[in-house]
């Protein structure tokens, strides 16, 4: 068995309520502190890494940095998988339909892409890096990140500019709560990506998650055998959302 395939796994969907204890959840976290250099100015900075358990989800390994320098003010957070491909792709669909909505917990690697169907906004497969944050923060940040160079675009393609500014309108509108409801899909070839279900360990009616087999072109993009039956997924049940919900393998 190669390198490759020793690191396909298939992590099962947490469908047990986590362990409580005195009413709070127990979460297994390891903290690591370092000091680093901050990749906007130079300077030092803090780098904690952290292993978190997501309810309903697994363990991730949860990196944080925060410059020392007050002018820089740099800080980020990444969520990594430590090579962890499973055996089928996973993609979520949620109807946003209140502000509750906006504060559910999503986790996108990097391979993951996210589309905003009523927008025709779509945020391709790695071209950024894995994170975790919440719906109302991951459109702030894509509306910040749309942002970037927007100046310079007015200036020498002002119809490109125009249209951008009207999507980086739109999603900040989006994430303050001020357009419901709309429709936002994470499709992810690795099957590591989450988006919370406010429901749980119940079905959610506003969001519904499968799992598929993946091509050859995704088996490929990530560093697998297309070849490999294993590296397809079998033929196993693609909808686990009509496993729980029967009535929804009809649709």
């Amino acid at each position: 068995m190669s390198d490759k395939e020793e690191k396909i796994t298939h992590t099962e969907p947490v469908t047990e309520e986590p362990e409580e204890e005195n009413g709070e959840s127990k979460k297994k976290e390891f903290e690591e502190v370092m000091d680093s250099m901050c990749m906007q100015c130079g300077g030092t900075g803090t780098t904690r890494y952290m292993i978190h358990k997501i309810p309903y989800f697994r363990e991730l390994v949860i990196s944080s940095f925060d410059c020392h320098d007050e002018e820089c003010g740099e800080h980020n957070n990444e969520v990594t998988f430590g090579g962890e491909i499973q055996l089928q792709g996973c993609a979520f669909t949620l109807e946003v339909m209140e502000q509750k909505d906006l504060d559910r917990q999503l986790i996108k690697s990097d391979s993951a892409s996210v589309l905003l169907p009523g927008l025709e906004f779509e945020i391709p497969p790695n071209t950024q890096k894995g994170e975790i944050s919440t719906i109302e923060g991951f459109l702030m940040t894509a509306a910040k990140n749309l942002g970037m160079f927007q100046e310079e675009r007015l200036q020498q393609l002002p119809e490109v500019g125009e249209k951008v500014a009207g999507v980086i309108t739109e999603l900040t509108r989006m994430a303050m709560g001020t357009v419901f409801p709309f429709t936002i899909i994470v499709s992810d070839p690795a099957g590591n990506s989450f988006v919370q279900n406010l429901c749980a360990p119940q079905v959610d009616p506003q969001l519904k998650q499968t799992f598929f087999n993946r091509t050859r072109e995704q088996n490929t993009a990530l560093g697998l055998n297309p070849d490999s039956q294993e590296y397809r997924g079998g033929e196993s049940e693609t909808n686990f959302a009509s496993l729980i919900d029967p009535e929804r393998s009809e649709e």
